[in-house]
């Protein structure tokens, strides 16, 4: 990754002679951008995975954590009034299970890990 870091911003530099000065801030610009890029991804999954996670597991979370938020809505003035009663986190167990862990899966999770979902 750093070798091919090096040679993008060494292309960007080559470009720079015979540019405007605008030219030359926005190649210098996107040579600082290029300098301290970093793989996302580190780990060592297959195409298949991160095909089927960006085009099935990703849209069913998304969906899952608003149909879950919804219902949270719906839900929460029954969970209210089960939070009077011992051990008084009704509400935010609902929350929990209902908004934030399929938020999580969703979005917190590395691309191509389905680890959460299977």
């Amino acid at each position: 990754m750093q070798k091919l870091t090096v040679l993008a911003v060494q292309t960007i530099i080559d470009k720079l002679n015979g540019q405007n000065r605008i030219m030359k801030i926005k190649y210098f610009l996107l040579a600082l951008l290029l300098s301290n890029a970093t793989p996302a991804i580190c780990d060592d999954y297959t195409t298949a995975q991160y095909l089927t996670d960006i085009f099935i597991y990703r849209p069913g979370g998304t969906l899952l954590t608003l149909i879950g938020t919804g219902a949270f809505i719906v839900t929460s003035p029954g969970a209210l009034l089960v939070t009077l009663l011992p051990p008084h986190n009704a509400i935010l167990e609902t929350a929990d299970n209902m908004v934030v862990e399929p938020f999580k899966d969703t979005f917190n999770r590395p691309l191509g890990s389905a680890y959460p979902l299977m």
